[in-house]
């Protein structure tokens, strides 16, 4: 005779090959790394432990996890060398990423921690990466309830969804239909292990006070409330989708680089507007503004003119306006940082701080008869103090193919230069004459056509060595 509780692990089990087997048919063939976000929960490890079975059918599959230490819990290195343990079990590579988080309100350090909980995420997972989350029926319930308790939208209403993409990554929740109590009794029946989050019965957080106190309410008397509130995530994910097509249907009029064109998007209604600006915020940042945030930026928009400057910062992301576009950036690459360097060791490399990069000089053979090929400019005299500095304005350059001088600010304008990117393009000055903006052009009162000139280029990483010519 069968054994009942052997006959229903069999047919949970079943039920979360099938939901792992359904998206990652949905994967590109390409996406072949695949990541388990995992926290030693036992959604998380009832997930890893499933996909290292799915994977026997996958051969083609590099599977891993990565455990974030959010170091908040005094059990937190307990944890993640739980982790360690489960992972060496399974045969499964662990990334273990730590991250500091300063402790604030409670409602803080959870907004903080799942901030710092999703960028440790996409920091190890490269873009086409799948990342694996253990969510589930219960999970997908909360979060309905807490998005609509703070005046969510259709986005909101709509929840977690099986399948999803954020930063070039593939997001995968192959346990929402099944409610924890499924997934407790995998483990148990299957003898996993698993570590308990003390702070999850602490209701002084919001979704531990919903799931400690107000759901079992909501059970005693409705008790097939989460397949029904699930429906109701399927019916707003099948409204957000009619939406984001009608955005992406506005979006290929107003892109321009990535960015939007402010003229354009003014001859939107309102509606039409918010709806297309946060299709546009959601393909970067993985947390939208408020409700009423957004209605500040419909507002500024709407008496926008092109030489006013529209910003809103939420999080660490930033609209902000240059001319007739809306740029979308982190917070930190809006810095205009000024720096004034007097470049004492040329041509040894030129450390700039303030943009975390160096100036490199490049020695190259200039082409008397065609000056675009290898174009420079004559190295400084012996009696020519080199200056490296940023956009104090006023400057004046006659870069090469034009017939005068100009304005710096003018050439800027010309090219479209976000106004905070200014500060950030390099000027290189022989005593007080503009020699070039690093990376966009040469005065040509300094272009040279004798068989030696000099380029200026910029690196990123400060940690590299000189480079030889």
């Amino acid at each position: 005779m069968s054994d009942p509780r052997q006959t229903s692990l069999d047919h949970s089990s079943a039920c979360v090959q099938t939901a792992l087997h359904q998206l990652a048919m949905q994967l590109p063939t390409h996406a072949t790394q695949w990541w388990v976000a995992l926290s030693g929960g036992v959604d998380s490890c009832v997930l890893l432990q499933q996909l290292a079975e799915y994977q026997n059918q996958r051969p083609d599959v590099e599977l891993a996890a990565i455990h974030v230490n959010h170091g908040l819990s005094p059990n937190a290195d307990r944890w993640t060398e739980f982790c360690k343990l489960l992972c060496q079990k399974l045969g499964v590579a662990l990334e273990v990423k730590r991250v500091a988080i300063e402790h604030q309100s409670r409602h803080g350090i959870e907004q903080l921690a799942r901030q710092a909980r999703w960028q440790a995420l996409f920091d190890v997972a490269k873009p086409d990466d799948v990342i694996w989350l253990g969510h589930h029926q219960d999970d997908q319930v909360e979060t309905l309830l807490l998005k609509l308790l703070r005046g969510a939208g259709v986005r909101g209403a709509a929840a977690m969804q099986g399948f999803s993409t954020q930063q070039s990554r593939y997001l995968l929740r192959p346990l929402l239909e099944l409610p924890k109590q499924r997934l407790l009794d995998i483990a148990r029946q299957s003898t996993l292990q698993w570590v308990d989050d003390e702070s999850n019965e602490n209701t002084d957080f919001s979704r531990n006070y919903l799931r400690q106190d107000v759901l079992p309410l909501l059970e005693s008397q409705w008790p097939g409330y989460r397949s029904a509130l699930s429906r109701f995530t399927e019916h707003m994910q099948q409204t957000q989708r009619l939406l984001e097509q009608l955005a992406e249907q506005d979006w290929q009029q107003l892109n321009c680089d990535g960015a939007i064109v402010l003229s354009a998007l003014q001859k939107l209604d309102a509606d039409r507007q918010i709806n297309v600006l946060r299709f546009w915020m959601s393909q970067r940042a993985h947390y939208l503004p408020n409700a009423k945030a957004l209605q500040q930026l419909i507002e500024q928009i709407q008496k926008a003119t092109s030489d006013m400057r529209i910003q809103l910062d939420w999080g660490q992301w930033r609209i902000q306006q240059s001319g007739d576009c809306l740029h979308l950036m982190e917070s930190l690459a809006a810095d205009t940082p000024e720096f004034h360097l007097s470049w004492q060791d040329f041509p040894n490399p030129l450390v700039i701080e303030p943009l975390q990069q160096q100036l490199f000089v490049r020695f190259v053979s200039a082409n008397a008869n065609d000056p675009s090929i290898n174009s420079g400019v004559r190295p400084p005299k012996e009696n020519e103090k080199i200056v490296v500095c940023s956009r104090m304005g006023g400057e004046r350059c006659w870069p090469e193919g034009r017939n005068k001088s100009t304005q710096l600010k003018k050439i800027y304008q010309e090219l479209s230069i976000p106004v905070w990117q200014r500060n950030r393009i390099p000027l290189v000055f022989y005593n007080d004459e503009l020699v070039a903006a690093v990376g966009l052009f040469y005065d040509q009162r300094f272009v040279s056509n004798d068989q030696q000139a000099i380029q200026f280029e910029l690196v990123d990483n400060l940690n590299s060595s000189n480079k030889q010519e």
